[in-house]
């Protein structure tokens, strides 16, 4: 199997070494081209035997399985240059949320999927967010997601879910990193700790208490639940965050879904003009 990568940015690049460092993949089945041919030539330093490809044309018609990592609204250019292009024993994989896989497969003859990656698959660790088109069979799934378990747990969730669920999974790690950046620097700030320690010791924290969630058997109310003494310290700062933070998440889900609609208007629009006519 083949597997080509149109767009080598943040999260192309993620899933490109990541599944290279996991041997899921070899080098010399994986062809990669990026608008900005360097980034392309630098992941091809790196691994001896991956192929840069010159065009996203090249790539299209080279490969098995064609992950298109590009902005949501640089989908519909590529799309211009590569639909007439792919064949129909061919999958396609979007990593763009606010694109529907129904409105890919109006524009393409293969099958089609969308893929919702996070940068925790660096670590071989997070969940892939997992949907598909009418055309994908069951096998076809299970080939996609053998390769995506070397460097995560893939999830299939319906596609109306997607924004929420990315929320969680893809978002959710800049989320999680800003919350405990506030905590670490209060640390410091209140205490003389060296910033670079205090980071440090936040990191493995929330190692831990993720561990503890995916491994230790313990829920998120649970692990309060065995911190909190009453009328402890752990139980004082919780209700002062409770206090601070109530409807906070709910107004940053609003934002996230609010930019997510914005962005889907514009992919329809864009989309819609280049729907192939039924045939018949």
């Amino acid at each position: 199997m083949v597997v080509g990568f149109i767009g080598t940015g943040n999260m192309g690049a993620v899933l490109i070494h990541a599944l290279l460092e996991s041997g899921a993949l070899k080098p010399d089945a994986l062809l990669v081209h990026n608008r900005t041919t360097a980034k392309a030539e630098a992941i091809a330093r790196r691994w001896p035997g991956v192929r840069v490809s010159c065009s996203p044309v090249e790539t299209a018609v080279s490969c098995d399985v064609l992950f298109l990592c590009v902005k949501p609204l640089d989908v519909a250019p590529v799309l211009d240059k590569i639909a007439m292009f792919m064949r129909r024993d061919q999958v396609l994989v979007t990593i763009a949320s606010p694109v529907m896989t129904g409105q890919l497969e109006r524009i393409v003859a293969c099958k089609v999927a969308k893929v919702i990656p996070s940068l925790t698959h660096r670590e071989r660790r997070g969940a892939s967010l997992c949907m598909y088109g009418e055309r994908m069979t069951e096998r076809d799934k299970e080939r996609l997601e053998r390769l995506l378990a070397a460097i995560s747990i893939p999830v299939r969730i319906d596609e109306t879910c997607v924004r929420a669920a990315s929320d969680l999974t893809s978002i959710g790690p800049a989320f999680v990193a800003f919350f405990v950046e506030q905590l670490a620097n209060a640390a410091s700030r209140r205490s003389g700790l060296p910033r670079a320690d205090a980071e440090r010791l936040a990191g493995e924290m929330v190692l831990g208490t993720g561990l503890l969630l995916v491994q230790g058997g313990l829920s998120l109310a649970g692990i309060q639940r065995k911190i909190c003494v009453p009328g402890g310290i752990t139980e004082r700062a919780l209700g002062a965050l409770r206090a601070r933070l109530d409807g906070l998440f709910d107004a940053i889900l609003a934002e996230t879904h609010r930019k997510f609609d914005e962005d889907a208007a514009a992919v329809q629009t864009e989309l819609k003009k280049r729907a192939r006519q039924p045939e018949g």
